[in-house]
């Protein structure tokens, strides 16, 4: 939820967020899933993706005020999906968007 909520909060207006789920494998007993989500947001400088998950992180001022963000949901989101033996990581593209990618099973 923290990932979806992000995308719209830091989106354009007329932006938009594509969030899409596939199954990555299975057997008799599990099932590996991909879950993407897409924006055409704000996106991140390519040196706060490096500090993007660590607690209390925020790109700027803006973040904060404008976004009420408090710089928690990452970090959080990361550490419960870490917990249940997924993965998230992302890619952002400066003025492009970001897509996060959730893989989990």
């Amino acid at each position: 939820m923290n990932i979806g909520s992000n995308a719209v909060k830091y989106n354009h207006d007329g932006g938009s967020v594509t969030v899409t789920c596939r199954e990555v494998s299975y057997t008799d007993t599990t099932a590996e899933y991909e879950l993407t989500c897409t924006d055409t947001g704000i996106s991140m400088s390519e040196e706060f993706q490096k500090r993007a998950f660590e607690p209390f992180a925020q790109e700027g001022q803006l973040a904060r005020t404008k976004y009420a963000g408090t710089g928690l949901g990452l970090t959080i989101s990361r550490k419960l999906i870490e917990l249940q033996g997924g993965t998230l990581f992302f890619e952002s593209i400066q003025g492009k968007g970001t897509k996060f990618i959730l893989h989990i099973s």
